[in-house]
């Protein structure tokens, strides 16, 4: 039997001040090489999405949200980050990263709920301390979570950086073997949905994974961690530490699969998109 679970950190203390709550301020955005302002969202923008931006995970582009978008009932934005076909002529770089998801945040009507898979919350975090006034809510699904400051490769033992090295224009990429993507990614999924999931990996420039993530997230935003509660690659205990780095309204809620889950669950992963995309991602 499925299941989904739902624990809610958000305290009453913080719930009354966001009922009374309706100024905004200002600071700055401790992003590298930059000087920008974000502004930290009041209770009064805790309003319904518009429409959902999806950000896919490492090794993956935008087609892995395909199976999930048929079942979405928000109009979705599934972006493809520098580094994948059709991304665009954006440096392959970290900044490139955060700049398309910014981009695809702000250039949009209304309001955007944010989802991010795995590697995705790289990207995503700054990006939404960037553009804070048009982000609704935020949907990190097994994501890592980088403290300020730190890179990719800070959170992964010494022999991943290793495994899968290939060389394109002289510069190192990372590309997890099939042998080791079934085991890691596709444990869970049909034979069909492996193919899938192959078809549409690409090789990860080790200059993004390799580079400093810098942010601050205006502690009001809205975010929800959906745990993988059979993760071989961001595994459960991970994930609980990754949460324990998130703001403290942080609500989280978990399903039964591994990494993949935009393959092997995907009326699942629509669902908690639209009811956060409903709600405006709102602990409440």
């Amino acid at each position: 039997q499925r299941q989904m679970c739902i624990r809610d950190r958000v305290g009453g203390d913080l719930r009354e001040a966001a009922q009374h709550c309706s100024l905004s301020a200002v600071g700055p955005a401790h992003r590298r090489d930059r000087g920008i302002l974000f502004s930290v969202m009041s209770a009064d923008h805790w309003s319904p999405a518009d429409r959902a931006v999806l950000v896919h995970g490492g090794m993956h582009t935008a087609s892995c949200w395909d199976p999930v978008i048929p079942h979405m009932n928000v109009e979705a934005t599934a972006i493809n980050l520098p580094g994948r076909p059709g991304a665009g002529s954006r440096p392959v770089s970290l900044d490139g990263w955060t700049d398309t998801v910014a981009e695809a945040v702000s250039s949009g009507p209304g309001g955007a709920l944010v989802v991010a898979h795995s590697l995705g919350a790289l990207s995503v975090l700054p990006a939404i301390s960037e553009v804070a006034s048009r982000v609704s809510g935020v949907l990190l699904i097994a994501t890592v979570v980088p403290a300020s400051g730190q890179c990719y490769w800070d959170l992964v033992p010494k022999i991943s950086r290793r495994m899968g090295r290939v060389w394109r224009h002289g510069q190192p990429y990372v590309l997890m073997p099939r042998p080791i993507a079934r085991h890691m990614l596709a444990h869970d999924l049909t034979a069909g949905d492996r193919e899938r999931l192959y078809g549409q990996m690409v090789p990860e420039p080790d200059a993004v994974l390799a580079a400093p993530v810098a942010y601050e997230v205006p502690p009001d935003i809205p975010i929800t961690y959906l745990h993988t509660l059979h993760d071989r690659v961001v595994t459960p205990r991970k994930q609980r530490g990754y949460v324990s780095a998130l703001p403290r309204a942080t609500r989280e809620e978990s399903l039964d699969c591994g990494h993949s889950a935009t393959f092997s669950r995907p009326k699942d992963v629509a669902s908690v998109i639209n009811r956060l995309a409903r709600q405006g991602g709102a602990q409440c």
